[in-house]
């Protein structure tokens, strides 16, 4: 059986090295080894290289060591053994990567408003269940994971004792958007896999073709750019930070 390639380098002339095979019926994407630095992208060409290789790129290694430890040929340390199942960190990526993607969509002030925006229009065609739960489930998974390690639990403030746990799995076969049942109580099952598998459907089949069809706009590229985290006069160890970071820069004798 031949060893088809998906990554390789090519040769000085640019020419693919005569002993690679490539897959049949894939679509190749090229882009430089070294991601962008941080800067206003260029076009959208860049863009859509930059979602596709590096925001979405970093969560499909994620999703790539999954496979690979659940895997019956997998020889490296499993789960247990002081390797966690990657099933918060995927998770709480694809909380990020959706906040990204939203802002660049929408380019509201509110990032809730942005993410209801991209879910309704770009998700939702694939599972009509996150028109319910798209905003909620990535403010729990953003505030939660993020910041506290956890999904949060989620309830009406009026409520609390009422609060629904939210549970995050990596098994390809768990319930997605379900409630499930275990050890007695009942929880959101929230499926990683699924939520990584559904976002790169929303990117390849609908945000990519709306980037396409707008062409070099200016502000879809400023939103996409990064951002300057502004430190103010109050923030005593962020000023500390900076003039810390600042005197190493002078002191390369680099002050761009």
């Amino acid at each position: 059986m031949p060893k088809y390639q998906r990554r390789f380098t090519t040769d000085a002339t640019g020419r693919i090295p005569i002993n690679v095979q490539l897959v049949p019926d894939a679509t190749y994407s090229l882009s430089p080894l070294t991601p962008p630095t941080a800067r206003r992208l260029s076009s959208t060409i860049e863009l859509i290289d930059w979602l596709l290789n590096n925001v979405l790129g970093d969560l499909r290694t994620l999703r790539w060591a999954v496979r690979h430890t659940q895997s019956k040929l997998c020889k490296s340390p499993v789960i247990g053994s002081g390797f966690g199942g990657c099933n918060y960190l995927l998770a709480a990526g694809w909380a990020t990567a959706l906040e990204y993607l939203s802002r660049i969509y929408s380019g509201l002030n509110n990032s809730t408003d942005n993410v209801l925006a991209y879910t309704t229009e770009f998700l939702v065609p694939f599972n009509s269940r996150y028109s319910e739960v798209g905003v909620l489930l990535w403010s729990s998974l953003r505030n939660g994971i993020i910041h506290g390690a956890w999904p949060q639990s989620v309830a009406l403030e009026n409520a609390i004792d009422k609060r629904i746990g939210i549970g995050v799995s990596v098994t390809p076969s768990d319930p997605h958007l379900e409630v499930v049942t275990q050890n007695g109580r009942n929880f959101f099952g929230v499926n990683a896999i699924q939520l990584f598998d559904d976002l790169v459907r929303s990117v390849n089949y609908g945000f990519v073709p709306w980037i396409e069809r707008l062409g070099d706009a200016t502000n879809i590229l400023d939103r996409a750019g990064p951002k300057v985290y502004i430190i103010r006069e109050g923030n005593v160890e962020g000023v500390r930070g900076f003039r810390f970071i600042n005197g190493l820069r002078n002191a390369a004798g680099n002050t761009g």
